[in-house]
């Protein structure tokens, strides 16, 4: 599930099963692979990979 109150860049490539908290904000040429946690309130830099079934905590 991926909160509304989400900020993805249209660039960004989100795997399935993929979960993103409340305000978050997931930069430009990111990749979330599948099965993926992150937090509410978590940065994501332009130019991350992150690897299938990682969890990303809040505030992170």
């Amino acid at each position: 599930m991926i909160d509304k109150k989400a900020v993805i860049h249209k660039s960004a490539s989100i795997g399935k099963n993929v979960s993103i908290g409340a305000f978050s904000v997931i930069g430009e040429d990111v990749v979330i692979a599948d099965d993926v946690t992150i937090g509410s309130n978590v940065v994501i830099d332009k130019d991350t990979t992150i690897g299938s079934g990682c969890r990303i905590y809040n505030f992170a």
